[in-house]
């Protein structure tokens, strides 16, 4: 028998040929567990298709489909082949508290119900009531389900699907080196120690060594492991350690200095689990581990299990170390197939039908800690249609009276900005109890997103072209600082929050300031002290010290901006807020040259001079700014236009494409591995993952092992 788990995204580098070998050489039925497919694109439903074609030959049994990939099977005829489904998660709506959960269904046991177009009862996970009701038309999402017959299921093949002890795969290693480090990725069963000794043959200089994502660690290996790390235990660490592992060690009595733990936590609001990894900073925080962030619905009810926090406790501090500059830079090079897996989540649709007052939304374009952006379209008379972003405040801060205030405050702010360079606001409205802001939609990308493409593809972006951007920026910071009152008087309103992310760039090179959520106009009631607004990473010393901002606050954000864009990264960005604020309080602003010699002089000393450490050393306004840039780019003549801008993200946005980096919508895509019992590989980004498990069952039915 063979057990494959499918994850990710699948489009067109769902690979069915790659798929279907790992299915070659074995026999039997083939259990296909879907519960990580969060989207499929019409390429990707030809995939499928293909593949299940493919394998016809084979009994195929279908488990944990979720509602956007079961949908597939009313829409499509054939979309499953021959292929059994024997388990799906149907969208449910608690009418006691209006929380939405998607809730399983084992058709084995409730294909009678379903098969008379009803959904089964299920309890609200959040408050525990029964009053729920399915979110959809029952008689159109159990279509499928009813029209064919209750699945015949193996006693073999139930027992994988049911969650019973699979064969273990074999570890696979996998090393990368980079300059002087050394990363090495476990993955599977580390059953001898054997392997692991000989691991540490010719090591040197600086060693990662991985928990890719190891099942099980007999004695003998999780000793040979220790051995191998407590050799050097200076430039020898762990990252990512999970739990199995971190059990391991633990018994074990021995521990290694590590630079980061994973846990799967659970969210209170919507029921769903999402990995996290989490650094010393992170993990000294108790408190924040039972209420983090959830990539999914955007609630601060992401916590840890309670056995995960029990095991955390028995690791002492001492063994929770920070990385060093070099292995936390690959980190983040090879972030975790998790870590991304809430942008491919948020852009998802909405029902087709669902408006905010007279404006349709589909696509979700982002989510934030505050709010949450649609792409929609505002409908009129004779055809009329204008393409909008909608956003509005999460759902569960709409009570939050401080959080409601600062929404507003950036539609009231926002709104008297009538430029070219900042986007504008259309309406604010209110729908129900939850506010919501019509903003202009910008065709293109932001700043953030460019540098981390440029990143991955180990490209820098052209002098000319990111000098451009920030002479944008500057020009949106001049009407923000340039703004009159009624009463005819000068009222800067200051930004606070000039970062990459905020900066949007159009199709046609055209640049935009965006989201004045955290920006402060003249005469406005003053933040309390201690309560810093904005990202860190982009403040000056000043700011983070809670005293006045003024023009020049914006001025050095804007010149580190160009400094990201020039060097490819912020060179005070640290694993957490705390090193980072200690970072730009106590470093200096490196050379633009020590990163990227081709940068001119002049340049460099412009640059820093916008962000200088003293107030009164930087540029008085954004105009002198920009002219300094304007002046020095004649001056070498190498300046750039709006249109050589958007032709040059345009061919960076193509590589991306063609590299597997972004999809066909232009979201960013999920790093993913492709793992069978002899090789790990990284595979292009939108590729789903697909696990292969060789299962051997004892007494078998014939034909089904």
């Amino acid at each position: 028998m063979t057990a494959l788990r499918i994850a990710g995204v699948m489009d067109e580098r769902f690979d069915r040929n790659q798929v279907r070998s790992l299915t070659e050489g074995t026999s039997g039925a083939v259990v296909i567990d879907l519960d990580g497919v969060v989207r499929i694109t019409s390429f990707g439903v030809r995939e499928w298709m293909g593949f299940i074609d493919d394998i016809s030959h084979r009994s195929v049994y279908l488990a944990r489909t979720r509602p956007s990939f079961a949908a597939q099977f009313n829409m499509i005829a054939g979309f499953g082949g021959s292929a059994k489904l024997v388990s799906l998660y149907a969208p449910y709506v608690c009418n006691a508290c209006d929380h939405e959960f998607d809730a399983p269904i084992d058709l084995r046991e409730d294909h009678e119900t379903v098969a008379q177009l009803a959904a089964p009862a299920r309890s609200c996970p959040k408050c525990g009531e029964d009053d729920t009701e399915l979110d959809d038309l029952p008689d159109a999402f159990f279509e499928y389900v009813a029209s064919v017959p209750a699945p015949k299921v193996p006693p073999a093949v139930s027992a994988v699907i049911d969650g019973k002890p699979l064969k273990r795969s074999a570890l696979t290693i996998r090393k990368d080196v980079d300059g002087e480090l050394t990363a090495i990725w476990l993955t599977g069963t580390a059953g001898r120690g054997g392997q692991l000794k000989r691991l540490g043959d010719g090591l040197e200089g600086q060693v990662l060594i991985i928990d890719h994502d190891i099942e099980h660690v007999s004695d003998a290996a999780r000793d040979a492991l220790v051995d191998l790390l407590l050799e050097d235990p200076d430039h020898r660490r762990l990252a990512r350690v999970r739990v199995p592992l971190l059990a391991a060690l633990l018994a074990g009595g021995r521990l290694p200095r590590m630079v980061s733990l994973t846990f799967i936590a659970g969210c209170a609001n919507c029921g769903k689990p999402a990995p996290r990894e989490l650094d010393p900073a992170q993990l000294a925080d108790r408190d924040g581990l039972l209420h983090m962030a959830c990539p999914h619905c955007g609630a601060t009810a992401l916590a840890l299990r309670d056995d995960d926090l029990a095991l955390l406790n028995q690791v002492p501090t001492e063994h929770l170390v920070d990385p060093t500059a070099q292995a936390q830079e690959f980190l983040e090079q090879h972030a975790a197939p998790t870590t991304d897996l809430s942008r491919v989540l948020s852009a998802q649709r909405l029902p087709q039908d669902r408006a905010f007052g007279r404006y349709e939304v589909g696509k979700k374009l982002g989510l934030g800690g505050m709010a949450e952006v649609f792409l929609g379209k505002q409908v009129g008379p004779e055809g009329f249609e204008k393409e909008v972003v909608v956003k509005r405040i999460l759902p569960h801060l709409v009570n939050d009276e401080a959080f409601v205030q600062m929404f507003l405050q950036e539609a009231r702010l926002a709104a008297k900005l009538n430029d070219a360079h900042v986007v504008q606001i259309f309406d604010l409205g209110k729908d129900e109890d939850n506010y919501f802001m019509v903003m202009e939609y910008v065709d293109g990308w932001d700043l953030s997103l460019v540098l981390r493409l440029a990143n991955r593809l180990q490209l820098r972006l052209p002098i000319p072209i990111a000098v451009r951007i920030a002479i944008g920026v500057l020009a949106g910071l001049e009407a923000a600082h340039g703004h009159v009152g009624a009463d005819g008087a000068a009222a800067p309103i200051i930004h606070r929050d000039v970062t990459p992310h905020n900066v949007l760039i159009a199709k046609n090179g055209q640049v935009k300031l965006t989201d004045f959520g955290v920006a402060k106009a003249q005469g406005t009631i003053q933040t309390r002290t201690g309560n810093i607004k904005g990202k860190v990473t982009y403040m000056p010393r000043e700011q983070i010290r809670g005293e006045d901002v003024t023009v020049r606050t914006d001025i050095y954000a804007a010149g580190l901006v160009l400094y990201t864009a020039l060097s490819g990264k912020n060179p005070f960005r640290r694993r957490g807020e705390t090193e980072t604020i200690y970072a730009v309080m106590r470093e200096e602003l490196p050379p633009l040259r020590s990163i990227r010699p081709d940068v001119p002089d002049a340049l460099d000393r412009v640059v820093r001079r916008a962000a200088a450490v003293n107030a009164a050393d930087r540029y008085g306004s954004a105009t002198a700014f920009r002219l300094a840039l304007e002046d020095t780019m004649s001056g070498l003549g190498r300046n750039a236009t709006p249109q050589d801008v958007g032709s040059a993200l345009a061919a960076l946005s193509e590589d991306a494409r063609r590299a597997g980096l972004v999809d066909d919508e232009g979201g960013v895509t999920p790093t993913t591995q492709v793992r069978t019992g002899e090789t790990t590989k990284v595979a292009t980004p939108t590729d789903a993952t697909v696990l292969l498990d060789d299962v051997r069952t004892e007494n078998a039915p014939q034909g089904e092992s």
